[in-house]
């Protein structure tokens, strides 16, 4: 028979089986996301007959499994010497396909210069520890599908900025990475919820682990029908149409999208 002091147990039981289930489906998706936005400006520009441009400038960071855990300050963890060294590196060559250790500078340095290689990216330039200074643009039509970014030999699961075709010729633009909340980067879901403690509580801000800062702009401009969006003040107008801003840092929960109507 069940009784009513039970139930509160059961409901906390099942609540901490939850967070370990959401924890641990993270950590699987690692294993192909540590490539995040820092400090960036970017752009988008839509037209109704299907042309767009895109644009981005500034941070983007590749960050391990083990970087993220020594990034946690004031935390009790040791180092683990030339074992830990060697599994993040085998960590970081998995995650490029077994060719490269972004913790190594002149691997890092060899993977700007393939990186720029790539059509679109202007400028690639690696500032140590897995972060990459980069100046990317491309002009095209709206065949398919588009997805920044996108590396040669990385698997990217969770995109910085999505445009997505519809049949009935709107397009859907969404920029996941754009955002510190549970829709974001699950990198970015894991610090989360590791800054807080079993009671769902934040830590103190020395013991939580650590991120790079999560600091932009997006907009987008466009001549077609703006449908549907998130920002905070609407369309605004603009030379070249309407222009939907986003403002994105560590506070931003819910990442910027937009429903724009163009002609098929």
């Amino acid at each position: 028979m069940t009784t009513t002091e039970t139930l509160p147990r059961r409901a906390a039981a099942a609540k901490r089986m939850l967070g370990a289930g959401v924890v641990a489906a993270l950590a699987i998706l690692l294993a192909a996301c540590m490539l995040i936005p820092g400090k960036f400006a970017s752009s988008l520009d839509l037209r109704k007959d299907g042309k767009f441009s895109f644009a981005y400038k500034g941070e983007i960071h590749f960050v391990s499994p083990s970087q993220l855990d020594e990034k946690k300050e004031g935390s009790e963890a040791k180092p683990d010497g030339k074992a830990g060294k060697d599994a993040e590196a085998a960590q970081m060559e998995a995650m490029m396909g077994g060719g490269m250790n972004l913790t190594d500078p002149k691997a890092a340095d060899e993977f700007a210069r393939k990186l720029a290689r790539q059509s679109g990216w202007r400028s690639v330039k690696s500032m140590g520890n897995g972060r990459f200074d980069v100046d990317y643009a491309v002009s095209g039509t709206l065949s398919h599908d588009f997805t920044f970014p996108v590396i040669d030999g990385f698997a990217q699961a969770s995109p910085f900025v999505q445009v997505i075709r519809r049949s009935d010729g709107s397009v859907r633009v969404n920029a996941p990475a754009f955002s510190s909340g549970p829709e974001g980067s699950p990198l970015r879901n894991l610090a989360r919820m590791g800054a807080m403690d079993d009671a769902g509580k934040a830590k103190s801000a020395s013991k939580g682990p650590k991120l790079p800062v999560l600091d932009g702009t997006f907009a987008v401009t466009t001549d077609g029908a703006i449908l549907a969006n998130n920002t905070e003040e609407g369309p605004q107008p603009g030379t070249g149409g309407s222009i939907l801003n986003w403002t994105v840092n560590d506070s931003t929960d819910s990442a910027p999208t937009a429903l724009i109507g163009l002609t098929k």
